[in-house]
């Protein structure tokens, strides 16, 4: 119901109530006129009555009413409550009744009469009133013709004139939606500013959970450049229930960033300027994943220990100006930015079949499976920034889990928070400007981790970030 719709109803609401109630009232005075008018008819026959018997009533002698008296008397006598009599009434009272006189009947019918046509022109009041605003209700007034103009609320333009002092408005903050992911905008793509350059930010930060418990951070990350926007990235995240975690973390992101370095140089992409397929992409990956598993399977050997307490997930890139390619293993985050500016996650976490259980680099199945443990992608379309992250980042950077209230589950979006990477690549721009340096811009990026928002002031995890944006 509209707003402007509520007196209309009120009014006619209250306009039914009070014929409803006009209504009974005219009926009880109906009914209670018809029992007045009965009263006074049968009082007017028992009075005729009674001055008819008397006019009847034998004379008696003397000697009869002496007779007559003591009969009543003895009868009196032997009845032991007295009985009502009605006086006799005498002519001379008889006289003055006037039975030619028109009883209250009358009157009361002519009251009656006056009453109910008060009483219906009342009600006719009151419905052609609904009838009033149940036409304006409805939107257009019926009791006009069809064909007549309907009265317009606009002002003639001559009455429209402004306000001596006129009083402005404040404007409303605008609101800024988040981008969908999908489908892509039809608007032209981003151009980056011939002086953008690419810059790298990486660091880790150990989590509160193991400062508190004496546990060194299990988290890794490297990272290497080529000229013209390309470079390797990785990201390694020790699993806290492993000992040896944290070496195995280290090892794994050193070694790994090795092989793709040299897989980039060997096939001289950044030269070409191409991008492998996606088939060839997997076959390169499988080669040199296993290769760094044989050689962490060596360490733990030398080390006497089980390759599972070197326990770790991995995520690794190779990025360029026209695309990216991303291999991983277990869980993490990782996401890119588009020309559009839209950011996408560019890596599905791989889960265990428990809760909380991951699926390391150094897993049995993940070697005896690696066809669908080990996710490969080509991204073939020219990018603005990409991320990687450890789990310990990913609550405050990613859309992970979300309540689905139709099917009653939970569920992982694995979308990136459009407006927090939006408001670091405007903020690391505008320190840019201002004449930050290199080193401070990576110490803003550490104390981002460190502060930069509740959620990473108060995280228990390890937390390990790798952030490309051209500011």
């Amino acid at each position: 119901m509209k707003q402007n719709q509520r007196p209309l109803i009120f009014g006619l609401f209250t306009l039914l109530l009070l014929s409803s109630m006009l209504i009974g009232l005219l009926l009880i005075r109906l009914s209670t006129t018809k029992q007045q008018a009965t009263v006074p008819n049968q009082q007017a026959a028992t009075t005729k009555q009674q001055a008819t018997a008397t006019k009847q009533q034998p004379i008696a002698n003397s000697r009869s009413m002496t007779i007559t008296q003591s009969i009543l008397l003895a009868t009196l006598e032997a009845i032991p409550a007295p009985i009502p009599t009605i006086a006799p009434i005498s002519n001379s009272d008889l006289a003055k009744l006037d039975l030619a006189k028109p009883t209250p009947v009358l009157r009361a019918a002519n009251n009656t009469k006056n009453d109910l046509i008060t009483g219906f022109l009342w009600l006719s009041v009151l419905i052609l009133g609904g009838y009033f605003l149940w036409s304006r209700w409805l939107g257009s007034l019926q009791l006009l013709p069809q064909d007549h103009p309907r009265p317009t609320q606009s002002r003639p333009k001559s009455l429209a004139t402004p306000p001596i002092n006129p009083v402005q408005p404040k404007p409303s903050p605008a609101i800024v939606p988040m981008p969908a992911s999908s489908p892509r905008p039809t608007a032209e793509p981003r151009r980056r500013n011939a002086n953008y350059q690419l810059h790298i930010f990486q660091d880790s930060v150990i989590g509160l959970s193991h400062t508190q418990h004496g546990l060194p951070c299990q988290d890794s990350s490297a990272h290497r450049a080529l000229d013209n926007g390309w470079g390797v990235a990785v990201v390694a995240d020790g699993l806290g229930s492993r000992k040896l975690s944290d070496r195995g973390s280290q090892f794994v992101v050193k070694h790994t960033c090795e092989k793709l370095f040299d897989l980039l140089h060997h096939y001289a992409w950044h030269k070409t300027n191409q991008l492998p397929t996606e088939q060839q992409w997997q076959g390169y990956v499988k080669a040199a994943f296993y290769d760094v598993y044989k050689e962490l399977l060596q360490e733990a050997k030398v080390n006497d220990q089980s390759i599972h307490e070197y326990a770790c997930t991995l995520i690794s890139v190779i990025y360029s100006p026209i695309g990216i390619l991303v291999a991983h293993v277990g869980d993490g985050r990782a996401g890119y930015s588009d020309r559009y500016g839209q950011w996408h996650s560019m890596i599905t976490p791989h889960k265990g079949e428990e809760a909380n259980e991951v699926m390391p680099f150094t897993a049995d199945q993940v070697w005896k499976n690696p066809q669908e443990l080990i996710e490969c992608r080509v991204i073939q379309e020219p990018i603005c920034g990409f991320v990687l992250m450890s789990d310990g980042c990913e609550k405050h950077t990613f859309q992970c889990s979300q309540f689905d209230q139709a099917n009653e589950r939970w569920h992982d979006p694995n979308q990136p928070h459009q407006q927090f990477f939006d408001r670091l690549q405007q903020l690391f721009r505008e320190q840019k400007q201002k004449g930050c340096k290199a080193e401070e811009l990576k110490k803003m990026f550490k104390d981002i981790l460190l502060r930069g928002t509740t959620g990473f002031a108060n995280e228990s995890d390890d937390k390990t970030m790798i952030l490309g944006l051209w500011i």
